[in-house]
């Protein structure tokens, strides 16, 4: 490994890693992970870390750019720590997530995905970002680093941007700690979540919620394709409005039979479409907003076949497994970290012929179906869908169905 005066070493970059950016191989060193490089790009960067097996290196300059390489749309790249991919040209981000995929499930006999299907809005997509509070400004936080102020966010759609600008205009009172801004792409609704104190909070900002005060303003709602969803406050809804809509259609179009189980069921988003449409769906949610929310949606859509349970997935599955109760579809959108080999293991036993999994992660995803591999199903298919455009995640239903006897 050799530098030159200033410290930099040169380096040619062959790839890009999900979480780490531009990764360099080196014949008689360690591998380097510069945030901010580009696949085929010779670069100047100064190591600023080590582990056992790879280096973290600043990208000082670019000696030679990629063709995919553009000019990044948020004056905030670079500083603020969100949408680490705007200076690379959207179709290689679709690229490189599949390859990401790729990476995750290596070593599964026969598997492909598909290509990503790409956000239809790849610019002012997100309903919702949370910011944090410094200084009285609404800020970001730069990568492993300080709270960026922020005066607009161009990831937020146009509704949302309009209320952060109101934001910044006034400042934030004192108190506040968070404040989350959310937005409706059907209705142009929007709201205001704030954690700490809210008084004193001008009417400017529009409907504002807060735990210990409640709502001041009309509650939110939102459609995905026909269906109507009330969005709780302090709840979880899916950020990409158009993005969700492509993975709901993808859901309708592989979950079969008359019963079925929907896990981490949220506010409802898949299983209400389903129960609409004459299915029996059993819902399981631990966060009382999103599962109070989905009992509203069942109603407002004419959802008869929709139960919603309130409790952690374990708990259901277990009375389940003892009881004997089946579906013929189980489908789990599970947090970040995945469902683990225990829940895995119960949905073995209660799904007769499919699990749909849907992941953020495909990594940890790997780490989980190989329960239901080992018991008898196959991976039929992989889905991504970039719910998250220029950043490093991606979105996936995986397809698995269970062998015949």
């Amino acid at each position: 490994m050799v530098t030159d005066t200033d410290g930099c070493l040169t380096l040619k970059v062959s790839s890009l890693g999900n979480r780490v950016g531009g990764i360099a191989l080196q014949d008689d060193g360690p591998v380097v992970f510069i945030r901010g490089a580009l696949p085929g790009e010779t670069v100047k960067a100064r190591v600023t870390s080590s582990g056992k097996k790879h280096l973290d290196a600043e990208l000082m300059s670019v000696v030679s750019p990629c063709p995919e390489r553009v000019e990044p749309f948020c004056p905030l790249h670079g500083e603020c720590g969100g949408c680490s991919l705007q200076h690379l040209e959207y179709t290689a981000q679709l690229f490189w997530k599949k390859k990401w995929i790729e990476k995750a499930f290596h070593g599964f006999s026969g598997f492909s995905s598909d290509d990503v299907i790409p956000s239809p809005l790849a610019g002012g997509f997100r309903n919702r970002v949370t910011f944090c509070v410094s200084g009285g400004r609404p800020c970001l936080h730069a990568f492993r680093g300080d709270p960026v102020p922020v005066q607009d966010c161009p990831a937020l759609d146009s509704a949302g941007r309009a209320v952060l600008g109101a934001i910044w205009e006034t400042g934030v009172p004192p108190g506040v700690e968070t404040i989350s801004v959310r937005s409706s792409r059907s209705t142009g609704q929007t709201l205001v979540e704030v954690a700490g104190s809210n008084r004193g909070i001008p009417e400017s900002w529009g409907p504002v919620y807060e735990r210990s005060m409640g709502l001041r303003g009309a509650q939110l709602t939102e459609r995905l394709l026909e269906w109507e969803f009330p969005i709780p406050p302090g709840g979880f809804f899916q950020v990409n409005t158009r993005a969700a809509e492509v993975l709901l259609e993808k859901v309708l179009e592989n979950a079969e039979g008359e019963t079925i189980l929907d896990l981490y069921g949220g506010a409802g988003t898949f299983g209400i479409p389903l129960a609409a449409r004459g299915a029996r769906v059993d819902s399981v949610e631990s966060g009382a907003p999103a599962a109070a929310s989905a009992v509203e949606a069942a109603g407002i859509n004419g959802a008869r076949g929709f139960r919603s349970f309130r409790e952690r997935d374990e708990s259901f599955l277990a009375r389940a497994v003892s009881g004997g109760k089946v579906f013929e579809t189980v489908i789990l959108d599970p947090p970040r970290a995945g469902a683990g080999p225990r829940v895995m293991g119960m949905i073995n036993r209660v799904a007769q012929h499919r699990v749909i999994y849907i992941t953020c992660n495909p990594f940890t995803a790997a780490r989980d179906i190989p329960v239901l591999l080992e018991r008898g199903f196959h991976l039929k298919k992989a889905v991504p869908v970039d719910m998250f455009p220029h950043t490093d995640h991606v979105e996936t239903l995986l397809l698995l169905e269970r062998k015949p006897v």
